[in-house]
């Protein structure tokens, strides 16, 4: 069937819309159905105002999903659901004002070209709906929260779940567009309104954090529930972890001559025994009733009253202040997590680690996040900010969505604590159900989830101060460099730098005209000299935390004459010394074991050479894997810099050799010899019989 992008206008008002009917009871009777006759109200408060004067209000965002069926068959974008293709619900957009009469837009891809009977049926809160698929329908699986923040006379309402169902039919979306159809709601759920009376003991200052609500097991207060939406019959499931736990967020509560009142959103359900936790930021309050028979009715108000006045304070052990910078890292201290980008999570920095402690890099100090802990006597005492480096403060929106923000809000608290006997932290939203903040091995970034898993890990904090320091910066180069008249176009060295971030350059601008380091190299340019004098110029590299380092760069003339010289090694030569050559062929300098070496330190044509081309006579009999590594030596016989190989030719006659040649285009200051090294034995023994060069200035 064709699909079409078609806005769609819910219109949800008391009677055939004149207003909403969304039903609520007059607490003043316990067990009262919900009334549908209603007073207007302040419409920026929650969705239901004032429980207590039965004002009932639609808030500013307020949103609902719709689902309908067409001749009785539950529809998808393509038209009838089918068990591959389920039927979709879809969500509308916030209200942008509240009052008795709402008008919710849907826009979404719908059968257009279906004709017959369009039953609608509607979800509220649409952020019960926990998925867009509803392959059981009628059946919708709808949550209520098991962290509730009730209003002022009220409670939550992202708890109140409502079905409804357009009291009117359609036969076609295009008669329908043109409408505002009409709902009539139903109550999912029942309404506690709870007072503890004669709680005594709280001192000045003190505040209700939250209050815990543990029913008998057998109660499934709170949770996920398969709701039919036709009929709002409750279908199960019949097993629901911790669904007899709801606790209570203090917020928004008061104490009155020490009476605490709130209302909750519960599903039916017989209470036969409960527990009653009132956490404050300086003590706990418990009762526990063991034996009771609380009903609480669907589409009902059940008063509650419960006498705290026995109940005995237990002062709170000091709780450890983490205040401070920190490091949120993986379990295996693999990773840690970095400052916010984008998306609904923190992406990942690899760590570097040292015996089980992490290391200090130059980027790590950018990814430290600081956790501050309330201490005003709020009723955010004892919970805590997170702030990464950008100055955002981590929020949680949901499971597996959360992000840096500016501006605080109640999103932004979170629950830290810390088990020494498991060596486990946990950091655990405070307004939303419980997630924690856990990181993802599988798909590497911090979020939040309900539990940890098969690829989502528990999270360390690392205090910043137990980070290994950073090892001093290194900054070093040789000091002198020799170049020919006719300059050099982005000619380059190896420099050391460690611990370093960024290399600066200066230069002398007249012989060396440009120069940039890039990680540990150094590409410079050098003017070409027109005039007969050796000139001088230089290259200066500063960083962070070191001392300068200049390089001294010397240019030789135009019209220095190149000087070569050459050696017969057929027999034993006084400028060349060898270490573990043997006699080969009656010749000398015959190598039979790999490092083996000839050397000359002192080759006074060196002196300001520019550039330095060697060429060897050596053959290596029965073999072409063997190599010989030519390199320039300083007076002591170090090697300067990294050397060039050549391969011996394979042959077995010592008169038929051959040269070879390498050539040095930069030559460093302090070179004054050469070494020729067999870097390389293949079994096979070789011979070196002739050296010669050319040196450019």
């Amino acid at each position: 069937m064709k699909k079409i992008f078609i806005p769609f206008v819910i219109a949800a008002t008391t009677l055939s819309f004149a207003a909403c009917q969304k039903e609520v009871s007059s607490p003043a009777i316990e067990d009262e159905l919900v009334s549908l006759n209603f007073t207007s109200a302040n419409p920026t408060t929650k969705t239901v105002a004032d429980a207590v004067n039965k004002t009932i209000l639609w808030e500013k965002g307020d949103k609902i999903s719709i689902a309908y069926t067409v001749n009785d068959k539950w529809q998808n974008a393509n038209g009838d659901a089918t068990a591959d293709k389920p039927a979709k619900i879809y969500a509308s957009n916030g209200l942008a004002a509240g009052g008795e009469t709402a008008v919710f837009n849907i826009s979404g891809n719908f059968n257009a070209t279906a004709t017959g009977v369009h039953q609608f049926y509607s979800v509220y809160p649409s952020s019960c709906v926990k998925s867009t698929d509803i392959k059981y329908a009628p059946s919708v699986t709808m949550t209520i929260p098991d962290v509730q923040t009730p209003a002022e006379n009220s409670f939550d309402a992202a708890a109140d779940l409502m079905i409804g169902k357009a009291t009117k039919t359609y036969n076609s979306l295009s008669d329908a567009k043109a409408d505002a159809i009409p709902l009539l709601w139903q109550r999912i759920v029942s309404h506690a309104d709870i007072t503890l009376k004669g709680l005594q003991g709280l001192t000045e200052n003190e505040v209700i954090t939250t209050i815990v609500l543990t029913a008998d097991a057998e109660a499934k207060l709170v949770g996920d529930r398969w709701i039919d939406i036709q009929n709002g019959k409750i279908l199960g499931p019949k097993t629901i972890t911790d669904a007899n736990v709801l606790t209570i967020n203090g917020t928004n509560l008061k104490v009155n001559n020490n009476n605490v009142e709130f209302w909750a959103a519960v599903m039916p359900a017989t209470v036969k025994s409960l527990n009653i936790a009132v956490e404050t930021n300086k003590a706990t309050y418990t009762r526990n009733i063991e034996s009771c028979n609380i009903e609480f009715k669907q589409n009902a108000r059940k008063g509650l009253n419960v006498d705290m006045s026995s109940v005995e304070r237990v002062e709170k052990e000091e709780t450890p202040d983490y205040s401070g910078e920190w490091l949120i890292v993986s379990n295996d201290m693999k990773y840690a997590c970095k400052n916010y980008s984008s998306g609904q999570y923190y992406s990942t920095y690899q760590l570097t680690t040292s015996n089980g402690s992490i290391c200090e890099t130059l980027e790590l100090p950018n990814y430290k996040m600081v956790l501050t802990k309330i201490v005003d006597n709020s009723a955010k005492q004892g919970l805590y900010t997170i702030r990464d480096s950008k100055g955002l403060y981590i929020k949680c929106f949901n499971e597996k969505n959360i992000s840096g923000v500016k501006t605080l809000d109640d999103a932004c608290y979170w629950k830290i604590t810390y088990d020494k006997a498991t060596s486990i932290w946990k950091i655990a939203s405070t307004t939303t159900s419980s997630y924690y903040l856990l990181y993802n091995t599988q798909s590497p970034r911090f979020t939040t989830y309900k539990s940890t898993g098969t690829s989502v890990s528990d999270i360390k904090l690392i205090s910043y101060k137990d980070v290994l320091p950073l090892t001093e910066p290194i900054l070093s180069a040789d000091k002198a460099i020799t170049v020919p008249a006719v300059g050099i176009e982005n000619g380059s060295m190896s420099i050391t730098v460690k611990n370093i971030k960024t290399v600066n350059t200066s230069v002398d601008g007249t012989v060396v005209t440009s120069a940039s380091v890039s990680g540990d190299i150094l590409t410079y340019t050098v003017s070409k000299n027109e005039t007969t004098d050796i000139r001088k110029g230089f290259i200066t590299l500063s960083a962070e935390g070191v001392d300068n380092v200049t390089i001294e760069v010397t240019q030789n003339g135009v019209g220095a004459e190149p000087k070569s010289y050459e050696w017969d090694l057929t027999s034993k030569s006084n400028d060349w010394t060898s270490n573990g050559c043997e006699e080969y062929f009656k010749q000398p300098y015959g190598i039979k074991k790999a490092n083996a070496y000839i050397v000359n330190k002192s080759i006074s044509d060196f002196a300001n050479a520019s550039k330095i081309s060697v060429s060897v006579k050596s053959l290596c009999n029965g073999a072409t894997t063997s190599k010989l590594t030519v390199y320039l030596v300083d007076a002591t016989g170090e090697a300067i810099g990294d050397g060039q190989v050549i391969i011996p030719d394979n042959i077995s006659n010592a008169s038929k050799t051959t040269y070879k040649e390498v050539i040095f285009n930069s030559v460093n200051s302090k070179v004054t010899g050469l070494m020729i090294k067999c870097t390389t034995f293949d079994k096979k023994n070789v011979l070196i019989n002739g050296v010669k060069y050319t040196v450019n200035y």
